[in-house]
């Protein structure tokens, strides 16, 4: 029983000593997370990070050419002129960025290419039934979303009926039969 006290007061030193360790490693990280936050906010301003987004790398669709296409991606998103490459957001803002394009079904990767550089690969719609609309002819692709006015409808099935009235281009029409239609080419 004697001994009790001893015991007590070296598990105690112990404890102590344990939870200090813990406080200086957690301290420690905490530190080397805040440099990298930091050296990572100095790299973004950096102009050797910056691109210009009309030099991204990537395919256009058909009908556009690359510079008119990526002009179009910027004014639907309202990205900047130039992004960083070294700002972690930056790949997830173009990929959304180019989601939204009418023409772009899906954005299969945005790759950033060292030192300051992207490449984005992209699946395109592809036209598949001429509708004619208030004078003139639309084009919906075969899930029956609506293609950018001016795609080239020679040699597409025209549909027959009169439909509902379109909705936005990237959307898909509201008319059930243009979708079903498109759906079967």
């Amino acid at each position: 029983m004697n001994d009790s006290p001893g015991l007590y007061e070296r598990l105690r030193r112990q404890a102590v000593r344990s939870v200090a360790w813990l406080i200086l490693v957690a301290l420690i990280l905490v530190g080397i997370i805040a440099l990298g936050r930091w050296s990572l906010s100095q790299l973004k301003n950096d102009d050797r990070f910056q691109i210009p987004f009309d030099d991204i790398e990537c395919a256009a669709p058909p009908t556009m050419t690359r510079s008119d296409f990526l002009g179009e991606v910027r004014y639907l998103s309202r990205l900047p002129k130039r992004l960083s490459v070294a700002d972690p957001e930056t790949q997830i803002k173009v990929r959304a960025a180019f989601a939204r394009h009418p023409w772009v079904l899906l954005v299969d990767e945005v790759e950033p290419i060292p030192p300051a550089q992207l490449r984005v690969r992209l699946q395109f719609r592809h036209p598949a039934l001429a509708v004619p609309w208030n004078g003139s002819v639309r084009v919906v692709d075969d899930r029956g979303v609506l293609l950018p006015d001016g795609v080239n409808a020679v040699g597409l099935p025209i549909f027959p009926d009169i439909p509902q009235p379109p909705g936005a281009a990237g959307q898909p029409w509201p008319d059930p039969d243009v979708v079903r239609r498109a759906m079967a080419r």
